[in-house]
């Protein structure tokens, strides 16, 4: 109140900020039944002497004149002051009020709608049926601070050319880079902020001031390296390295996600000097990248502990699914292990691979860890459900001396008079 006290003196306002103080200083002279939050009436009543009004509180009107007049004297024997005006502009009313709460400018969220958000960042709600209801731009003196969102007891309506006026250096203009995951672009926009609040704001088109590289690596620092094209061999190539991890002691390069994040620049940044959108960095293979992470020796261990794919009686190599570090997997059809008498295994031969046997139609019929005890025991129940059903394919009686195909009965005979 003292800093808006001493600034309307070069405004030439001095009395109206003293009876401004004065009436945020003592009771309120409007009685409780008003829900007008408006200080504005309240002001008038009192600049002009008007005590009729059947809900004006006419013994605390005075007080309250008193106090103003008190502020006034005071003022006057430490500033020369004007005399009081005759012509107030009501406009400055609400200037006066800001000087005193800066971080209570508040505005409407929506037209129509009593939700404010003030600079300060809290939120504020004005009743439906006050005569501030639906202004743009409020300044808030009193609230009623016992909710989130709090209600509005005293305030003033005040334009944004005043605010611009006034108000200037309170005033930022800031450039946000947001991502917009509909339509895989950024979207930038210039906001004008009084303290946290948002004036006005515009959009602007992407220009070559505007790092792209930057703005690229910050996105997939807060959206994620899903952000990416992950291809089948870039997952598998992550898998991979995952398995010997958890399994030894070699401590190859992690993958991990908070890893590789932790170092876009050493494996992804040298990659993009082309690239220009969020699409240009969808279609880079990564995998190449993150096998560079590693060095040769590390790449014959990886291949040595890990292999990709495990070649199989029919000629087929088979991809090894290492997702699951502690079950990692393969998934062949049954016919082109015919002859493969025990399970493959990798990590030096000391952890067995999980075999997903399947149908013709590509439908696992059997998973297991020891295929030798599939053909002793399984395998004979298996023929007998699945030959009737699937006539084409070949369906032998002893799977250790059958050859392993993945071709139909028919292609296998025309193979053999070739």
């Amino acid at each position: 109140f003292a800093y808006m006290i001493l600034k309307s003196v070069k405004m030439s306002y001095s009395y109206e900020a003293c009876l401004l103080c004065a009436i945020l200083s003592e009771k309120d002279i409007f009685k409780g039944s008003s829900r007008d939050s408006d200080i504005l009436s309240r002001f008038t009543h009192l600049i002009e002497r008007d005590f009729n009004s059947s809900y004006i509180n006419v013994f605390g009107a005075k007080e309250v004149l008193k106090q103003a007049d008190f502020f006034y004297s005071k003022l006057k024997r430490l500033k020369k002051v004007s005399a009081k005006r005759s012509d107030f502009d009501k406009d400055i009313l609400a200037v006066l009020l800001l000087l005193a709460y800066p971080d209570r400018l508040a505005r409407r969220r929506a037209k129509n709608d009593n939700r404010y958000k003030m600079s300060n960042s809290k939120g504020a709600l004005l009743h439906t049926e006050d005569s501030l209801f639906n202004e743009e731009y409020l300044v808030v003196a009193r609230l009623n601070a016992n909710t989130k969102d709090s209600f509005i007891n005293q305030a003033l309506s005040i334009s944004l050319p005043l605010i611009e006026e006034y108000f200037r250096a309170f005033i930022k203009t800031k450039e946000s880079v947001n991502y917009n995951r509909e339509t895989k672009k950024f979207d930038i926009r210039e906001s004008r902020n009084f303290l946290h609040l948002e004036l006005d704001s515009k959009p602007l088109q992407l220009t070559a001031k505007h790092n792209m590289k930057e703005l690229l690596l910050n996105l997939l620092k807060t959206e994620g390296l899903e952000l990416l094209s992950w291809s089948k061999k870039a997952t598998a190539l992550r898998d991979r390295v995952d398995f010997v991890n958890a399994h030894t002691e070699l401590e190859l390069e992690s993958f991990s996600e908070e890893n590789l994040l932790g170092k876009l620049d050493v494996w992804l940044e040298p990659y993009m000097s082309s690239v220009k959108s969020v699409k240009g960095l969808e279609s880079l293979e990564i995998y190449p990248m993150l096998l560079a992470l590693l060095s040769y020796q590390e790449q014959q261990e990886l291949e040595h502990l890990a292999p990709s794919s495990v070649k199989v009686p029919s000629g087929s190599n088979i991809f090894i699914d290492y997702s699951d570090a502690e079950k990692p997997a393969m998934s062949v059809k049954i016919q082109e292990v015919f002859g493969l008498h025990e399970t493959p295994r990798v990590l030096n031969e000391t952890i067995a691979l999980q075999i997903h046997l399947l149908s013709p139609a590509m439908r696992a019929i059997q998973i297991t860890y020891d295929l030798n005890s599939f053909w002793k025991n399984s395998y004979s129940e298996v023929r007998k459900e699945l030959r009737g059903k699937y006539k084409r394919h070949y369906w032998p009686q002893d799977p250790y001396e059958a050859v392993a195909t993945k071709k139909t009965k028919k292609h296998m005979m025309r193979d053999s008079l070739d």
